[in-house]
């Protein structure tokens, strides 16, 4: 896919993700993935959720991640229903906005 951006700034893919883990600490925590598409980097924040006693916000700070084959991450390699793994943390994308899904649509060569 091709690099999006109008100026200094840069189109956004965000997406909606959970761990994929099987403690049950960590299966309602949600996430929101946002593919940077002026540079290829991904930053990770994870909503407020009430009475939880997990720590809300920044959980993986804007930048380039590796993907498991030693490439970076681009943004054909996440989608809805992709498992993705950043610094350990295995992530399945349940949803996007309408933004990421009409920008994929566009862009599915």
């Amino acid at each position: 896919m091709k690099k999006d951006r109008q100026g200094l700034d840069s189109h956004v893919l965000r997406f909606f993700a959970r761990l994929d883990t099987n403690r049950p600490i960590d299966m309602d925590r949600t996430f929101i993935i946002s593919f940077f598409l002026s540079d290829d980097t991904i930053s990770v924040f994870e909503p407020e959720k009430r009475n939880s006693g997990i720590v809300h916000g920044k959980f993986i700070e804007r930048s380039k991640i590796m993907n498991p084959s030693g490439g970076y991450y681009q943004a054909e390699d996440i989608y809805v229903g992709a498992v993705v793994n950043f610094r350990s943390h295995q992530f399945v994308i349940t949803d996007a906005d309408e933004y990421a899904l009409s920008y994929a649509e566009q862009h599915k060569d």
